[in-house]
């Protein structure tokens, strides 16, 4: 009997977290770095609707539209064996029209991965991918940066044949919030691209003879080159302070006790936020149980309202934007009723019940002695972030070395915070007359609007 050569990708899909992220990044994944010529894809009875539903958290119209570039998939709801003997029996019958098969233990329970990593046959490749968190958390592929995604082939071998162009046409399932789906519309034409791992922000003079000017870097990341070519054309330090600390260029640092920190040390802990931690990123971090009271939506609208009347075009643009972020972050966070006051009044005034066992953070150091000597103090505790103090000096024209101490060093929030920066200069471009975008470094721009 001739040897089949059909190429094959596995899925068996039954983990318990991060069932819609990781299951639609692992597809897509996997369908632009190998050629396949058969998906199939295997779950289990309790992520049925997963497989049923229409967008946004269903996978129809992905399967729909990998069918229409010509491959097949068929799905199918079964019970993988626990037993290693009875699982490979199992594996060998399912692709018996497989002459190579790419198995992705990444949708998988842990059981189910680890008898994955126990198959062995000369027909099977696993390919294993590495998703980021933070800032990314909520977010899936394509709609995350390609070197964030990274893929590992854990044994066999498998030749890849990566192809952005795959991309085109990807079916919606963009957020319905407005923050998140600008940075979405821009990563995935990033990703049709054949990207290196480094993400550059441009900006240039809508006139015939200016040119080009990178003014960040994910790489290097300068912010005090940043931050004197933005003072030298706008001279508004305080409002880009305002933006580096909402696109998460900094670290937020904490103490508990005697030990300095940061907040992503809190990632599985009940978290409380004054209205000023919108203001400093805390939509960067991967807060799993977070809470926000009534009143930082309430400290927010008015912000806004006010800044619209009296600020400036960037300053404005801001304020929108830390609107949209307050908008995603309750997407994912819980809403607690609070009075109608300003936080720093009305967070000491929240039925216990709700908050106790809480982590309370502020960046506003009055209210955070206030509170952590108060009754409030009792049942939270109250943490004082620390952020870098930007003062520009005029002698040297830079910025105070206070910064170096606070930039972010992991690559998934320097992406985001480049485009964060790119997103709320792209919405000043006309009154300021430029146009800014984003490439890979070396690659063709992409330029960059808010809607």
């Amino acid at each position: 009997m001739e040897r089949s050569t059909k190429t094959c990708a596995l899925f068996i899909v039954n983990r318990s977290d991060y069932i819609f992220e990781s299951t639609m990044s692992s597809i897509v994944r996997t369908f632009e770095t190998f050629d396949i010529d058969l998906l199939l894809v295997f779950y289990a009875g309790f992520t049925r609707n997963l497989f049923n539903a229409q967008s946004p958290r269903g996978l129809k119209e992905l399967f729909g539209w990998i069918q229409e570039k010509g491959t097949e998939v068929v799905l199918e709801e079964a019970s993988a064996p626990v037993d290693v003997d009875a699982f490979r029996k199992w594996i060998d019958e399912k692709t018996m029209e497989c002459g190579k098969v790419i198995v992705v233990p990444t949708t998988s329970a842990s059981l189910t991965a680890y008898l994955l990593g126990r198959v062995e046959s000369e027909k099977l490749a696993t390919v294993s991918y590495v998703f980021t968190f933070g800032p990314w958390t909520n977010y899936f592929y394509p709609y995350v940066p390609r070197p964030l995604e990274t893929m590992r082939v854990i044994n066999g071998e498998i030749k890849t044949n990566l192809n952005p162009s795959k991309l085109d046409g990807f079916p919606g399932y963009l957020s319905d919030k407005t923050f998140n789906m600008n940075v979405e519309k821009i990563v995935v034409e990033l990703n049709k691209k054949t990207s290196s791992d480094v993400l550059e922000l441009h900006v240039k003079e809508k006139d015939r003879n200016s040119q080009d000017k990178l003014l960040l870097s994910s790489d290097t990341f300068n912010l005090n080159d940043f931050l004197n070519k933005i003072h030298n054309r706008w001279g508004c330090e305080e409002t880009i302070n305002e933006a580096l600390l909402l696109s998460g260029a900094f670290e937020l640092k904490i103490t508990k006790g005697n030990k300095e920190d940061t907040i992503s040390s809190l990632t599985r802990e009940k978290v409380l936020i004054d209205t000023n931690l919108l203001f400093y990123g805390i939509h960067n971090y991967e807060l799993r149980d977070l809470i926000v009271p009534k009143c930082v939506r309430n400290e927010v609208t008015i912000n806004s309202v006010q800044t619209k009347s009296r600020g400036s075009p960037l300053k404005s643009a801001l304020s929108e934007i830390v609107e949209d972020v307050l908008n995603s972050v309750l997407s994912h966070a819980r809403l607690i009723p609070s009075e109608d006051l300003w936080c720093d009044i009305a967070i000491p005034k929240i039925d216990p019940d709700l908050i106790e066992g809480a982590y309370l953070l502020t960046g506003d150091k009055k209210a955070y002695e206030r509170w952590r000597k108060s009754t409030i103090g009792k049942y939270t505790e109250p943490l004082l972030i620390k952020v870098p103090t930007l003062t520009y000096q005029e002698g040297v024209k830079r910025y105070s070395h206070d910064i170096d101490k606070h930039v972010v060093q992991d690559v998934g929030r320097r992406y985001m915070s480049i485009i964060t920066i790119a997103l709320l200069l792209s919405r000043i471009r006309d009154i300021s007359n430029i146009k800014v975008s984003l490439c890979w470094k070396g690659g063709k721009p992409i330029e960059v609007s808010y809607s």
